[in-house]
């Protein structure tokens, strides 16, 4: 107080204020952060990536699940069947190629009558 008359420093208290709001919001996460859990999902994720198998040509009756794939080669994916021979051939050359993939797999009894999502991610 300067003769009678308070002065205040505006900049000081706005300071403080952010202070205080910065302290309480701090003490908001730390206090919840610590008892949040995310809600459980019902849902199984299993890895689709290994053990496939693949031959680079037009095979005939290849989407029958019964087909004989025995002698395809092994890969997993992600996978690009023209990783053998990048570097040996021109790109142009890998352009109207056909190329199948194949996974055998079975879904555990406990999902029968459930349903079932296969995701792929970079097909």
């Amino acid at each position: 107080m300067i003769n009678g008359v308070m002065r205040y420093n505006g900049e000081a208290i706005m300071r403080n204020v952010r202070i205080k709001k910065t302290m309480f919001i701090l003490l908001l996460f730390v206090s919840f952060g610590h008892s949040y859990a995310p809600p459980s999902s019902p849902r199984t994720t299993f890895n689709f990536n290994l053990d496939w198998r693949y031959v680079v040509q037009n095979v005939n009756g290849a989407e029958q699940a019964s087909f004989n794939d025995a002698s395809w080669k092994t890969c997993s994916t992600p996978h690009t069947f023209e990783e053998d021979n990048a570097f040996r051939m021109d790109g142009y050359e890998f352009m109207g190629r056909i190329a199948w993939y194949r996974k055998h797999f079975k879904i555990p009894e406990e999902y029968a009558g459930k349903k079932v999502f296969i995701e792929f991610e970079g097909v």
